[in-house]
């Protein structure tokens, strides 16, 4: 198995250079990153999950794997400083204390889950 070096390499290519910040969860094939670039803009790249964690759109969206580094409108623009990533929760701190969540909302259940149920970065 290729190392987490190796890993983030074929993820992110060209594009390390351009990073501010950067968050990553799980490791190996389930490795998934957003970042935030010196342009304040948010990507997305690699193990998506079941419940979008990395924000996909059109065919990414719920797509286990994003190939390629894909924008989030709604976190770039934003300051975004702190980012964290849970199992069906994203959550982002960006400037003035403003808290963006996406993802599975708190009060579903995972067995009964609706894939309208999930959501985009938003102000919580």
């Amino acid at each position: 198995m290729e190392n987490h070096r190796e890993i983030f390499f074929l993820m992110i290519g060209n594009y390390v250079e351009t990073i501010q910040y950067l968050h990553s969860v799980g490791n190996g094939s389930r490795l998934g990153i957003i970042y935030i670039t010196f342009d304040d803009e948010a990507f997305g790249v690699g193990y998506n999950g079941d419940f979008n964690l990395l924000c996909g759109r059109g065919d990414n969206f719920l797509k286990k794997i994003i190939q390629k580094p894909e924008k989030i409108p709604e976190l770039s623009g934003k300051g975004i400083w702190r980012i964290h990533i849970g199992d069906h929760r994203g959550l982002a701190l960006g400037e003035h204390g403003i808290l963006y969540g996406w993802g599975l909302p708190y009060h579903k259940i995972r067995s009964t889950y609706d894939v309208s149920s999930i959501q985009f970065p938003q102000i919580m």
